[in-house]
């Protein structure tokens, strides 16, 4: 794990209107979290996809406290963070089209979870939501089918 890239991915996920779809364009145009940062704000409205108001947002992302505290926030609670630029990142899970680009996992990737189901949550989540993903996950558990993974927000 590369703490710095992690890093970057945090303060561009946490640019208010950046979501994962935004975050796939950014990516498949600088290729880095650090490239996307670095970009001057032309470059930034080249990228397909991209509104404005997103390109707006960009600058106001530098700023590390957040970051640094949702890190390690994940870390003091066990978690492992994984980038899509990491090579344990799940490869099934690379290959969708709104892929999370940072994940927080509780315990390991190992070969026989190639299977795995994950459960990936929204920022603004509804109650149903939260009730429905408590549900699968335990019937996941119970039926011992999958690992379950969360991710800290």
């Amino acid at each position: 794990m590369n703490t710095e890239c992690v890093r970057d991915w945090l303060k561009i996920g946490g640019c208010s209107g950046i979501g994962d779809v935004a975050l796939r364009h950014l990516m498949e145009s600088f290729h880095s979290p650090q490239a996307v940062l670095k970009a001057s704000r032309s470059d930034l409205l080249a990228v397909q996809g991209l509104k404005q108001e997103i390109v707006d947002q960009i600058p106001q992302c530098m700023d590390d406290r957040v970051a640094d505290q949702e890190f390690d926030r994940a870390l003091q609670l066990g978690c492992s963070v994984v980038t899509v630029c990491d090579a344990t990142y799940p490869e099934r899970l690379k290959a969708i089209h709104d892929a999370p680009p940072v994940l927080f996992t509780l315990g390991t990737f190992a070969e026989a979870d190639c299977h795995a189901v994950a459960i990936v949550g929204a920022r603004r989540s509804t109650a149903y939501g939260r009730a429905m993903t408590e549900e699968l996950s335990a019937g996941l558990v119970k039926q011992r089918t999958g690992q379950c993974y969360q991710r800290v927000r």
